[in-house]
């Protein structure tokens, strides 16, 4: 149960990053939701 909370915060700030990738990137809506399914 640790581990699997502990995966978990390692996904969402790796998710987090690309989120700030996109973001900086500064595409169109569409172009950021593929960003981020990627």
């Amino acid at each position: 149960s640790r581990t699997e909370k502990w995966i978990n915060s390692v996904k969402e700030s790796a998710y987090a990053a690309k989120d700030k990738n996109c973001e900086a990137a500064q595409q169109g809506a569409q172009q950021r939701a593929g960003c981020l399914q990627q």
